[in-house]
């Protein structure tokens, strides 16, 4: 994968989620604010490790693309 389409697969996963959420976007960061659980969720592209990393009050989690779908580096959960 390029890094151009590992760029056009993050952007497409990060805007995606059809939730009633606030979000900033800049710099290959979103940070998404969920008011009606008083927390913050980021989720940040890392083009050298064809990653995505998200981090939240649960922990921090790695994602890598694969057969079409993101899943966690940890778990085989996907996003």
């Amino acid at each position: 994968m390029t890094e151009i389409e590992f760029t056009q697969l993050a952007d497409e996963l990060m805007l995606s989620s059809g939730l009633d959420i606030d979000y900033e976007s800049a710099g290959g960061v979103l940070l998404l604010t969920i008011e009606v659980e008083n927390s913050k969720v980021i989720i940040s592209r890392q083009p050298a490790m064809l990653q995505i990393w998200l981090a939240a009050r649960s922990g921090g989690f790695y994602l890598n693309y694969h057969d079409q779908t993101w899943r966690c580096a940890t778990a085989a959960e996907t996003f």
